[in-house]
């Protein structure tokens, strides 16, 4: 063996040495697959590893990886390694002779690269658990229909066990392999609630399958940019912090709309929708502040504040008195409170906020808009020009009481 070769291979021994699992049965069970994969293939070769290639040197530590995932189930496996004989895909062949009482689809094999609750489908489907009871039982938080685990049980090897799932939702919902398949690419890296997600998945199905006419006449189905660019803006909208979506002049640790919901909802609004936010908020908070609309400050009106505690939750009535959270108060409220501006600047009205705070999470309830000259509350709306709730308005009219405002 040349210098060069053995340098390779030390490198290798390197990085199988820091996947070795802690626990000797696992310990010794990794050894004996290493040993038994470097004798039967060239997966584990140290010129593929130590090639010019970074792609090849990640699909490489990757599959010692695999293996390393399948040496901690020791009392799983049914079959002597020595036995194995390899086929195309090594690591699938591999998982199928050690663990592989009852036959599997080819997809399961990339388990070994994803998650621990992948592998307990994986192993619990290789031991004759049905579909719909190993996923139930397996922590994803999926559910499966009848129909739904039919096509799971007979996927293409095209995605990830919870890609695959979405797959076989999409085709029980209706969609064709082709929807299905630019849906779950759409969606990837993002983990709904299983039941938003499938009110989401009913929604881009309807909308990809949109006909021209009637309510949505003249309308384009999305193409695949749009989709994923729904699938992020639903994200950020339900489930991503507000600090984290509009940056660093934010500092709210709670989602912006965790209350969304698809229902109902046409393509023609939603597209206009994610516009209005697009032109009002987002694009104005991620501006760099010399090209920015300028984030004015006005005087405040005087009247005391609020704050009562409520069981474990917190309520506090704050005045807004900057233009961004005038515009940020009426994103998070989905109301026309930014028009606002103007006036609140001139001193002809003062807005207020009800919030409730639960933990680290602040997140508006009501806007008030108040006289300050007569001393007046003229409007109170929540979400969406809703009307108050009596529980928000009796709050309301504590704080109007100690500052001597009539409601």
């Amino acid at each position: 063996m040349t210098t060069k070769s053995a340098g390779r291979r030390d490198l290798l021994d390197r990085v199988i040495r820091a996947h070795r699992p802690a626990s000797v049965s696992a310990s010794h069970a990794y050894t004996r697959l290493i040993e038994s994969v470097r004798a039967k293939t060239g997966l584990l070769s140290p010129r593929s590893f130590c090639s010019r290639s970074q792609k090849q040197r990640r699909t490489t530590e990757a599959n010692v990886q695999a293996i390393s995932r399948m040496s901690r189930f020791p009392e799983r496996i049914i079959r002597s390694a020595w036995t194995w004989t390899p086929s195309r895909n090594v690591v699938y062949s591999l998982s199928k002779h050690l663990f592989g009482r009852f036959e599997v689809p080819e997809f399961t094999h990339r388990a070994w690269f994803g998650d621990i609750e992948d592998v307990r489908v994986l192993l619990d489907m290789a031991r004759g658990i049905s579909p719909r009871k190993a996923i139930a039982e397996s922590g994803l938080g999926s559910r499966l229909t009848k129909k739904a685990a039919h096509r799971f049980a007979n996927a293409p090897d095209r995605f990830s066990i919870p890609e695959t799932i979405r797959w076989a939702q999409a085709i029980a919902f209706g969609a064709s392999d082709k929807l299905a398949s630019r849906i779950v690419i759409a969606c990837r890296g993002y983990r709904y609630e299983e039941t938003f997600w499938q009110e989401l998945l009913r929604f881009l199905i309807y909308a990809s399958n949109v006909q021209p006419g009637g309510r949505e006449r003249s309308v384009v189905a999305p193409d695949d940019i749009e989709l994923a660019e729904i699938a992020r803006f639903v994200w950020q909208q339900k489930y991503e912090d507000v600090s984290r979506v509009l940056g660093y002049r934010v500092h709210h640790d709670t989602p912006l709309q965790p209350e969304l919901s698809l229902k109902g909802r046409t393509l023609r609004a939603f597209r206009r929708h994610m516009q209005n936010w697009r032109n009002e908020i987002e694009i104005p908070m991620h501006t760099p502040i010399k090209f920015a609309v300028r984030n004015r400050v006005w005087a405040p009106s005087g009247f005391d504040r609020l704050s009562i505690d409520c069981g474990e939750s917190h309520w506090k009535m704050v005045e807004i008195l900057e233009s961004l959270q005038l515009r940020i108060e009426g994103g998070l409220m989905q109301h026309c409170v930014a028009s606002y501006e103007s006036s609140c600047r001139s001193g002809r009205c003062s807005i207020w906020s009800l919030r409730k705070c639960v933990g680290t999470c602040e997140r508006p309830v009501v806007t008030v808009e108040v006289w300050p000259d007569s001393r007046q509350i003229v409007q109170m709306k929540a979400r969406r020009n809703a009307e108050p709730t009596d529980h928000s308005l009796s709050l309301i009219r504590r704080w109007a009481d100690a500052n001597q405002l009539a409601m």
